[in-house]
């Protein structure tokens, strides 16, 4: 683990640890990313602790890239797994996906006079 300065204790000295993690956590949840949205948050001087599992290693760098964001993070401990997700999983996060870049939610019928595409199941 990397040395911090004494200004930088000092710092995390004044930071709630508890709101630094809520508000990590709710940085995470409120992603439009599904893989991102079950990992949680352990704050302590000034290092957060990430813990959970990711569908990608691209979703896990994603939240680590997030939660350095919030304001007293000074590290990141980077407990996240990448795990390959079922099929069930995989189809509810095309269908978020889906709808976050088109704002269609695909589990609804189209509306009249629209054509919904789906790809042939195999």
């Amino acid at each position: 683990m990397r040395s911090m300065s004494t200004s930088a204790l000092a710092a995390a000295d004044l930071v709630d640890p508890r709101g630094v993690a809520l508000i990590a956590a709710e940085k995470l949840q409120g992603s439009p990313y599904a893989g991102i949205k079950g990992i949680s948050c352990h704050f302590r001087e000034g290092v957060l602790t990430l813990r959970g599992t990711a569908p990608t290693c691209h979703m896990k760098l994603l939240a680590k890239s997030i939660s350095s964001m919030v304001e007293g993070v000074e590290g990141i401990v980077d407990r996240v797994h990448v795990v390959k997700p079922t099929l069930e999983s995989s189809l509810e996060t095309n269908d978020e996906r889906t709808m976050y870049l088109t704002g269609h939610d695909p589990t609804t019928k189209p509306r009249e006079g629209r054509v919904q595409c789906r790809t042939p199941a195999n």
